[in-house]
């Protein structure tokens, strides 16, 4: 039994194959906006442009090489929305990141992060220093911190 459309090279000890794939149909992107977000650094860096077949893999492949610019709880599952337009076979992309960028949603820029660990460490310590103060006022018998009456 042989496929029909091989042929094989007995010198070479090849078979060629000849497979006919049904991609089913190709939509050709028709726009692609970014809501939120820097729009001109996401536009440069998504390898999917207008004019181009839509190709998920491309998105999913933008969404992984570039997590760290984007807000975080950013996917491609979610933020992604597609118009298609069955008739033109074309599809408008867009990635909406608005519900992402609220105040306490998002990474923290390492400044900010910084600044929550020194304030805290500032409180920390003033808290030990005030403690020991009168620790040892205490030990020490000063007036103005123990008056055992």
């Amino acid at each position: 039994m042989c496929v029909p459309g091989t042929r094989f090279d007995d010198e070479k000890k090849l078979a060629y194959l000849d497979i006919d794939v049904d991609e089913g149909k190709q939509f050709y992107v028709s726009s692609v906006r970014f809501l939120d977000g820097d729009e001109k650094l996401f536009q440069s860096l998504l390898p999917l442009k207008s004019g181009d077949i839509y190709n998920q893999r491309l998105v999913n492949l933008f969404f992984k090489e570039h997590a760290s610019l984007l807000p975080a709880g950013a996917s491609a599952s979610s933020n992604v929305h597609l118009q298609l337009d069955q008739q033109a076979r074309t599809v408008a992309v867009t990635f909406d990141f608005r519900q992402l960028s609220g105040p306490l949603i998002g990474r923290p820029s390492v400044a900010k992060m910084f600044l929550m660990v020194s304030g805290f460490i500032v409180a920390v310590t003033a808290i030990a220093v005030v403690l020991g103060i009168v620790i040892a006022g205490i030990c020490l018998g000063h007036p103005y911190i123990y008056d055992p009456l």
